[in-house]
């Protein structure tokens, strides 16, 4: 299991529904979660080690929200 954390502009509980139905049904992703009160607005994200931030950044972009892969 890897944990991939990224940049978003999710920014309300809105978006979050459009996003949930292609996260909640990827068999890689396992949890989910935005925290909107973060000024990265924090997409966190436990999956199976296939899933890549690119894979996760192209779900995002087919509904129109841009994420990045989070360096500290």
């Amino acid at each position: 299991m890897r944990i991939l954390v990224l940049k978003s502009n999710i920014n309300t509980p809105d978006d979050q529904v459009l996003l949930q139905p292609a996260f909640d049904a990827h068999p890689a992703i396992y949890r989910w979660s935005v925290d909107t009160e973060d000024c990265d607005k924090v997409l966190r994200i436990e999956a199976a080690d296939e899933l890549s931030y690119e894979q996760v950044i192209a779900i995002a972009g087919e509904r129109d929200f841009y994420c990045e892969e989070l360096t500290y």
